[in-house]
């Protein structure tokens, strides 16, 4: 009962941040809101066929992805299948507000014949390459472009140092955490420590489970290291389709070059990284308003967010939809994986 009323407390905190943060944004940019959507009118069937099929893209890389890793635990699996589970993904991270995501993958995979266990390995291990490449492109963009993006992020630059850092301390501990059991051992010294002191004791036997199940994955996968530079390759090539969206739809007429939309969108996804909103909602819709702003014009990057939230959030979760419906969503199940 008390757990239940915990996850009851959790989800609402979740629903309030997000809420409070798309009223900042609007308040910030109410009057461009209006103009935002009047500028989606203008935008070509061209741009708009041209930024879907960069998410489609972007999906069946991620497919692709869970194929490449799943096939060590069943090489019967279907790319097909793969990418159906990345859909599903994006349909519960959607329902619910980013918790649901991992235990959806663990639950589709496990009914590809794919050992629970093994499936959250997979499932951490995704993440862990998900969060290094985002690191990687972010910290990158920022050190050799910085000459070229100063004049654009203005007063943000501080806070795009924070953000490098930080996300080089989180890369730096999920390598750690993930290939070293001397060093998970060292910092679950420590945290066992803070955990007698705050009364966190149960999180952190949580906490280690997952540990080991992702340090049992990451053997699974290094054994491989054609895989694993696949895996990277795959998961820049995904991000490479996402950071082309601006440039598809205001590249012409601005001066928004396609090296500039790659840089931007680096550091945009790298600061709603740390932003602690549930998977990025909210926080990457503002971190595009202000760092695209000076560069394309107020009421183009209000436009921007709202189609950037429509072809990467809405139309994946509403395809995602279907394949929950179609494979009769037991939640049951999914509860029982969760515990």
């Amino acid at each position: 009962m008390e757990d239940n009323k915990k996850k009851v407390n959790i989800e609402l905190i979740k629903r309030i941040i997000i809420f409070l943060l798309l009223i900042v944004i609007v308040a910030v940019f109410r009057d461009e809101l209006v103009d935002g959507i009047h500028e989606m009118r203008r935008v070509s069937f061209i741009q708009v066929a041209g930024i879907f099929a960069l998410a489609l893209m972007y999906m069946l890389i991620e497919g692709y992805i869970i194929y490449q890793m799943s096939k060590a635990y069943n090489p019967e699996i279907s790319y097909s299948g793969c990418v159906g589970c990345a859909y599903y993904c994006e349909f519960l991270r959607l329902v619910t507000f980013g918790s649901g995501a991992g235990i959806g993958e663990i639950y589709y995979l496990s009914k590809k014949g794919i050992k629970p266990a093994n499936a959250t390995g997979l499932s951490l291990i995704q993440y862990m390459l998900r969060k290094i490449a985002i690191g990687v492109l972010g910290g990158l963009c920022f050190i050799l472009c910085f000459d070229t993006v100063n004049p654009y992020i203005g007063e943000y630059k501080i806070y795009l140092l924070f953000a490098v850092i930080l996300t080089s301390i989180i890369g730096i501990c999920i390598i750690f955490l993930s290939c070293s059991g001397k060093c998970a051992e060292l910092i679950f010294r420590i945290l066992d420590l803070a955990g007698r002191k705050w009364s966190i004791s149960g999180k952190l036997e949580k906490l280690k489970n997952q540990v080991v199940i992702l340090q049992s994955g990451a053997k699974d996968l290094f054994k491989s290291r054609t895989r694993l530079i696949k895996v990277m390759c795959l998961n820049f090539c995904k991000f490479f389709c996402l950071y082309m969206i601006p440039y598809v739809l205001y590249g012409s007429d601005t001066k928004l070059s396609m090296g500039m939309s790659f840089v931007l969108m680096s550091l945009a996804t790298m600061i709603a990284g740390v932003i602690p909103t549930p998977s990025g909602y909210g926080s990457i819709d503002f971190c595009l308003l202000i760092l695209f702003e000076a560069i394309i014009g107020d009421a183009r990057v209000v436009s921007l967010a709202l189609l950037y939230r429509i072809v990467t959030t809405v139309t994946p979760a509403v395809i995602g939809g279907v394949v929950a419906w179609k494979g009769s969503l037991n939640r049951s199940e999914m509860n029982s994986l969760k515990d």
